[in-house]
């Protein structure tokens, strides 16, 4: 597990920090309060991390931009984080989306709705734990009250692998759409063992980190999976029926 900062003044955040949250718009949403005042990281305010992993938060569904887009009260709606998702994996980058307790309800109802594969959350909870709950990818634990000397900084607990944010191993799907096109020679003359051997492949595969922090790409292998799952059963019962 990681420590990541975020602020909206990067200067309270310690330079060492080793995850580092910015807002890129140069304001939040409009129904905020401070609207018109510019939040926006600046490229010196990046600067000040030098070894820092940099995690870029859209305030508003409009930009086009960013890894996390701030789903919460005077920022973006819930039913806009399904459309600014899509746009995203359009653009090649695997996105997030920030929530709280009182709204995460919301944003599940908003992506079952559209139809569009959930992508990593990344959770405030201000429960002081730096523990993170099932499902997540991150947990803002701590707010500046909560912080001795309430710097002017939030407090998340981050997973190891953070899809779109983290590098995954682009050899690995490489491979994977190498593996693809073999795999369907299975199909041409199965056998039991042909395809539950696929299966397993299948298996180990999802187990490896760079694909679980690539949801689209998992999302595609347990695809595949299910197929050579239903194929192996059809094949059986069609054995099972054969006489001897």
């Amino acid at each position: 597990m990681r420590t990541m900062y975020d602020s909206i003044e990067p200067a309270a955040i310690p330079t060492d920090a080793e995850m580092v949250g910015g807002y890129i718009d140069g304001s939040w949403g409009p129904n905020w309060s401070a609207n018109g005042k510019d939040y926006g990281w600046d490229d010196a305010a990046w600067a000040r991390f030098p070894n820092a992993i940099k995690v870029r938060i859209a305030a508003t569904a409009q930009t086009d931009d960013g890894h996390v887009l701030d789903v919460e009260a005077g920022d973006a709606l819930s039913s806009e984080a399904p459309g600014w998702t899509a746009r995203r994996r359009a653009a090649g980058v695997e996105p997030s989306i920030y929530c709280n307790l009182s709204n995460v309800g919301a944003v599940l109802a908003a992506f079952d709705a559209a139809g569009v594969i959930l992508p990593a959350l990344w959770l405030a909870h201000y429960d002081g734990v730096a523990t993170l709950p099932d499902g997540y990818v991150a947990k803002q634990y701590a707010d500046q009250d909560m912080i001795p000397g309430r710097p002017h900084y939030d407090l998340s607990v981050v997973a190891d692998i953070w899809p779109g944010v983290d590098e995954v191993d682009a050899v690995t799907k490489d491979e994977f759409e190498q593996w693809k096109a073999n795999f369907q020679q299975v199909f041409v003359a199965p056998t039991i063992d042909s395809l539950k051997a696929h299966a397993d492949a299948i298996n180990h595969l999802l187990a490896d980190d760079a694909v679980h922090g690539n949801a689209e790409l998992a999302a595609q292998i347990t695809k595949v999976g299910v197929a050579l799952d239903e194929a192996a059963l059809k094949l059986e019962q069609s054995a099972a029926n054969i006489p001897q």
